[in-house]
This record gives structure tokens, C-alpha cells and sequence, in this order.
């Protein structure tokens, strides 16, 4: 991971890996505190968050916007949590959207079966 800010494409193109599975180890850097998101799809290594100055700061998810993008996801059908985080262009991790998705199934908002979430239905 290169000290100065860079996205998660460039990343791939670096390393010849996928986007999807840039984000992936991203997403395992940013929980251990190694890596910050600083914008979408935007990462710098913590350590050198301090040299690009003020302009740059952890960017700070909303949950509620977070929880509503998983929510919106499924708009379409059904989901697995994977095909949730393609929806979500790899923003979210898969156990962020596993939580998101358990408190709306606690709240009666979706709905599990058949690996699948779905949105449910008003009767």
C-alpha cells in the first residue's frame, strides 16, 4: 500500500487483482486500523494520513445512510449478503452489511430465507 491517498482501482491495477478483491483486503486493513477511507473508494495507510495535511480526514460513514443503502439494494429481489455487496460497489464490508441486516430483520424490515434477503412486504 503505497503513503499517499489512492483508490481501490488504481490499487488493482497495481497488484493485478480484481476489484472486488482489493476491497475485500481493504475492508480487513480498514477494521485492524491500518488503512483509512478517506473518500469513496478513496484509501491512504493511517500512518500517512498526517502527511497529506488537514484537507484529509477519516471520512466518517453515516450508519443510517449505510443501513439505507443495504436496504435499497434489495429493492431489486432477493440478495445474498455477496450480491448485496456488489450492489454496494464493495463499500461495505460483508459483516457490516450481516449486521445492518440483522437489526432490519429484528425491526421487520427484511426477511431470510433460502440464503437470500428480501424486503418485506406490508400484508
Amino acid at each position: 500500500m503505497p503513503a499517499f491517498p489512492i483508490k481501490g482501482r488504481d490499487l488493482g491495477n497495481m497488484v493485478g487483482l480484481k476489484y472486488s478483491q482489493v476491497t475485500s483486503r481493504l475492508q480487513i486493513l480498514i477494521e485492524k486500523g491500518l488503512v483509512v477511507r478517506v473518500d469513496r473508494g478513496v484509501f491512504v495507510r493511517k500512518d500517512a494520513l498526517g502527511v497529506w495535511g488537514g484537507d484529509l480526514k477519516p471520512e466518517r460513514p453515516d450508519p443510517t445512510v449505510e443501513a439505507d443503502t443495504v436496504l435499497a439494494a434489495l429493492k431489486d429481489g432477493p440478495k445474498s449478503i455477496r450480491e448485496i455487496g456488489f450492489a454496494v460497489n464493495g463499500e461495505l464490508s460483508s459483516s457490516i452489511i450481516r449486521k445492518y441486516l440483522t437489526a432490519a430483520r429484528e425491526a421487520g424490515q427484511v426477511e431470510y430465507a433460502n440464503r437470500s434477503w428480501t424486503l418485506k412486504t406490508a400484508a
